[in-house]
């Protein structure tokens, strides 16, 4: 990869792909592209995770996705879920270690960390993209719509303050208060609600926790949800909700 190659990455095409690139070199575009480019990354790499507890990803060939708002995905070759997975607003940072790409994503409220380390690079794809809005019939919007017109639909005494409230980790779909004065933070899902849904109610939880002066209780509001989103929800004390409009 020569240093035109960098240059066209940088400044030329929408989309850019580099195969078998030396790592060492690869950093210099990332680091540019990073806060403007979807970084789409094949490679042979082990990753390490710690926060609210620890875990590890043996080395094996996976999928690892970077977006410009901070989020990034480890995917394999099983299941939509990734293996872990950082939100928006994480710090991503790249740099070189013995022959690999580390790449570095942290996060501080509540702190938390990624450590991915790629022994092989098969390739690496850079992309600018869009951000045109997506229109659904039948979304979350318009079950927030009805939901704010009639919150005995999550359960008596429950009233309404704010739709997409705004936190570092996203909006939240709807923010209440219930009988006994305590804010209540609603996720919606149209559909069966997934181990995503719940760690996005566990971050917005626990930001409510942080800055509100009263207890906070945390609901996902869905007509289903997984075996397993039941389990991790019950485990962070949080409720489930059944709730189906139409």
């Amino acid at each position: 990869m020569s240093l035109n190659d960098f240059i066209e990455a940088t400044n030329g095409p929408k989309c850019r792909v580099f195969e078998n690139p030396d790592p060492k070199e690869l950093i210099e575009v990332l680091k540019k592209l990073k806060t403007s480019h979807v970084i789409t990354i094949f490679a042979l790499c082990d990753a390490f995770y710690k926060g609210r507890a620890q875990s590890t990803l043996d080395k094996g060939e996976r999928l690892i996705i970077i977006k410009p708002d901070g989020t990034l995905l480890i995917h394999d070759s099983r299941s939509r879920e990734p293996k872990n997975w950082q939100p928006p607003g994480s710090i991503i940072t790249f740099s070189y270690n013995n022959g690999s790409l580390l790449i570095k994503s942290k996060r501080y409220n509540p702190r938390e960390e990624i450590r991915i380390t790629c022994y092989t690079l098969y390739v690496v794809i850079t992309a600018r993209l869009g951000r045109g809005g997506l229109s659904l019939e039948g979304s979350e919007k318009e079950m927030a719509e009805i939901i704010n017109k009639n919150p005995s639909l999550i359960e008596e005494g429950l009233r309404i303050v704010k739709r997409e409230a705004k936190t570092p980790y996203g909006y939240v779909d709807l923010l209440g208060e219930d009988a006994k004065g305590r804010l209540v933070v609603i996720e919606l899902k149209r559909g069966i609600a997934q181990i995503n849904a719940v760690y996005q109610l566990v971050r917005y939880v626990e930001y409510f926790r942080s800055t509100a002066r009263r207890e906070v209780r945390g609901i996902i509001a869905a007509p289903k949800i997984s075996k397993n989103a039941m389990l991790i929800l019950k485990r962070y004390g949080l409720e489930y909700k059944r709730v189906k409009i139409r």
